[in-house]
């Protein structure tokens, strides 16, 4: 997944590591990535649209 993430998302493709975060409640993958740039630290989430979907229509109730 992490190689797949990093072709199609060419801000990520210079980062130092890119560890996969496996706790939490969310089914949503999430990753911390670690640029060369400035030692920025970033959180990539992702998640499929039908979760998106039903986390908009949740909050709208």
């Amino acid at each position: 997944m992490i190689e797949t993430i990093t072709k199609h998302i060419p801000l990520i493709s210079n980062c130092k590591e890119i560890i996969q975060i496996t706790k939490g409640f969310s089914l949503d993958e999430k990753f911390l990535l670690h640029m060369h740039d400035e030692n920025k630290t970033l959180l990539l989430r992702i998640l499929d649209w039908k979760s998106l979907y039903q986390k908009r229509k949740s909050l709208l109730f």
